[in-house]
């Protein structure tokens, strides 16, 4: 299970699935904190897909450095993530705020995607406080 370094704050993540398979995105939710809660049969399947999975900061076993987080920064944390997993284009799965970080990767970095998948999402999130809160980690 490895981990990397983004903006400062260490980020769990774990790849599944053979290289030669298309990759898949499963973004935890705020109400399901871990790696291993992505693990469905809808997105989760890596017998078709090469699945990368990570704890957003605040969550799981990453790290929880102060707030605020901002999308930009959340969205660079999974764009380092996709870095150390040599990963150029995703097929990405985002919901709730892991929609919102598709959308902000699709925006800023078209090129590292091949089709957005989003469901339960916003492209606008009025309750910016949410995002500053270190105390998600379960």
């Amino acid at each position: 299970m490895p981990t990397i370094q983004s903006n400062g704050c260490p980020i769990h993540y774990e790849v599944e699935g053979p290289e030669s398979k298309p990759v898949a995105d499963v973004l935890p939710t705020r109400s399901a904190p871990r790696c291993t809660c992505g693990r469905t049969d809808a997105g989760g399947d890596s017998s078709h897909f090469r699945v990368v999975r990570y704890d957003r900061r605040g969550h799981g076993k990453s790290g929880v450095p102060a707030g605020p987080y901002n999308m930009e920064m959340l969205g660079r944390d999974a764009l380092a993530v996709l870095d150390a997993a040599k990963i150029e284009k995703t097929n990405w799965c985002g919901l709730s705020m892991g929609g919102m970080v598709g959308m902000w990767i699709g925006a800023t970095t078209p090129q590292r995607v091949d089709r957005l998948i989003l469901s339960n999402t916003s492209a606008y999130f009025e309750n910016k406080p949410n995002l500053e809160r270190a105390h998600w980690r379960s």
